[in-house]
Formats: structure tokens, C-alpha cells, sequence
């Protein structure tokens, strides 16, 4: 059995769903919430990389479209993972960004305020795994990571699983008929790389170099 460190915006929705129609796929993943991080397990552990940026901005139109989602959750059959309420914070936050982009000019101005969910969706995956020198101590831990855009192939190859292709179940922005822009100016794009998420791009360019990377 594998245990997935569910990094939020990396996938972990659709492995959710896969479980539900899969009880026997070798996976463990928890059914709510994002606290399990590499520290959590002692052996066996997988988890999916996203290039953070593409992370950040999910993280940001899961919460700017939070009413719309809850409103689509009503009318299917489907589990629902939550959708939680925005506390004032958030609420003031999503008034002033139209965008990610603007989001990041925020972060730019003020720092990156611990303001809830909106936080943790957009948090580092240091978070999950840790910074650089923590992750190579815990690294004999990890059997698997791969890159959120091979999970169909991953979970197929190595699982012995389909994941779900439809827009709900993996919280794709197809749900919506209205742009959700990944697009950031060039200022706040190099600030982002180099400087924000410096560490991320880093740790990530480390374990795509690992034999436990897989790539199909």
C-alpha cells in the first residue's frame, strides 16, 4: 500500500473518487482534509508535483469560485469534499484579486497572510514535504511522485486504476463558463519563481531526477 501525501490542488480530488469506486486500489488517501504530511508515515509514500505556479492559480479560483462550486455540488449524486465557508479575511481578499495575478501583487505588498483555506490551498509544498535539506532527510520514505499531468497513465500503469474524466470529480475549470486566467505579468511571475517559490521550483527539480520519479 501506498500512502498519498495529498498536496492541495495536486490531483488528490480524483484519487478521492478513484478510491470510492476502487476500494482495493493500493493507494491510502484520506477522505478529508490536507494535514498528512511526509512526517505522517514511516514507509511507502507517493504524492503529485505540479509546477507551482499552475498551483497557486488553482488554489486561488478554487476559493474565488467557491459559491459556484457548492451550487453544481447539489446537483449531482456525488460525494462532496467541502466547500467551506470564506471567513472575513478571504472575503476581503477575493473583493480586492480579480486574479491570481493580483493576488500575488497583494502578497507582494503585504506578505502572505495566514487567512485560511484561501492559505492553504496556496501554500508551498514545503508544507507537505518539506524544504529542501528536510525533504532528503525523509526521502527514504517515497516509492512514488509523478507530474499531475501523467496521472491518468500513472494510475492506470502502476495502480491498475481509471481515474474519473469528468469535470466535477476532478474540479476542472471545464465546470465554469467563465475564464479563470493563469496568466501573470511578468514582474510578478519572476518574482514568483525566483523568490516566493524559489524553494518549490527547486525541490521539484530535485525529485524529477529521482529513479522514484515516474514518468509513465
Amino acid at each position: 500500500m501506498d500512502y498519498y501525501i495529498h498536496i492541495p490542488k495536486s490531483g488528490g480530488t480524483s484519487i478521492k473518487y478513484a478510491k470510492e469506486s476502487n476500494p482495493n486500489m493500493p493507494v491510502h488517501i484520506q477522505t478529508a482534509g490536507h494535514n498528512q504530511t511526509i512526517h505522517s508515515f514511516n514507509q511507502n509514500v507517493c504524492f503529485i508535483v505540479r509546477d507551482p505556479w499552475e498551483r497557486f492559480c488553482s488554489g486561488f479560483w478554487e476559493r474565488k469560485t467557491m459559491p459556484q462550486r457548492r451550487n453544481i455540488s447539489k446537483t449531482n449524486t456525488f460525494t462532496s469534499f467541502g466547500y467551506a465557508d470564506y471567513n472575513h479575511l478571504e472575503t476581503n481578499i477575493l473583493n480586492q484579486c480579480a486574479t491570481p495575478d493580483d493576488y500575488v501583487s497583494l502578497i507582494r505588498k503585504t506578505g502572505f497572510q495566514n487567512v485560511g483555506v484561501l492559505t492553504e490551498l496556496c501554500a508551498s509544498i514545503q508544507h507537505w514535504i518539506g524544504n529542501p535539506e528536510e525533504y532528503k532527510k525523509q526521502e527514504h520514505k517515497v516509492v512514488k511522485v509523478f507530474d499531475i499531468k501523467n496521472m491518468d497513465n500513472i494510475f492506470k500503469n502502476h495502480y491498475n486504476t481509471e481515474l474519473p474524466q469528468d469535470a466535477f470529480r476532478k474540479r476542472s475549470r471545464k465546470l465554469f463558463d467563465i475564464e479563470q486566467s493563469y496568466n501573470g505579468s511578468s514582474s510578478n511571475t519572476v518574482w514568483f519563481t525566483e523568490e516566493f517559490r524559489k524553494a518549490d521550483y527547486k525541490l521539484i527539480e530535485y525529485i524529477t531526477k529521482q529513479n522514484y520519479y515516474a514518468k509513465d
